[in-house]
């Protein structure tokens, strides 16, 4: 009969942190896909359909395609996920809100506080180990101490 081995709390917390990592990155690519696609798709149709059937200024329909397109793939990489995941809450908290308000309460209301409720908590949290600009505090720490 095997003896039991109490669990090593270090190799524990090394398994939490990767598991960490990897839910974070999940919903970091969950997040951002919507961004991305939207903004790629107000970038590539006709600037003249989309502010006439959205009743959008054309300037506005560009900042809105490079706001979303911009703060998903920061999101997406982990290149300022915070920064980036506050913008995005901002920016969709500004837009939508209003526009929800006078639709009423439906299922897009509840995709776009899921969508809200995402961004903040990366806001709020992080975004996890797997992200770009951890790899940047890395090369920069191991170029200062050189």
């Amino acid at each position: 009969m095997s003896e039991y081995k109490k669990p090593n709390p270090s190799e524990a917390a090394s398994v939490a942190r990767r598991l960490w990592g990897l839910a974070t990155l999940a919903v970091r690519f969950a997040l951002a896909f919507p961004f991305i696609s939207s903004g790629l798709v107000k970038m590539t149709l006709p600037i003249a359909v989309l502010a006439s059937s959205s009743g959008m200024v054309v300037l506005a329909v560009y900042a809105t395609a490079v706001i979303e397109v911009l703060g998903g793939f920061a999101l997406l990489i982990g290149l300022w996920p915070r920064l980036a995941a506050l913008i995005l809450f901002l920016y969709r908290t500004a837009w939508t809100l209003p526009v929800l308000a006078k639709m009423g309460y439906n299922l897009r209301s509840l995709r776009e506080a899921a969508i809200l409720s995402g961004l903040l908590i990366v806001a709020i949290l992080g975004a996890g180990g797997f992200r770009f600009d951890s790899l940047l505090a890395v090369e920069s720490r191991d170029s200062s101490t050189a």
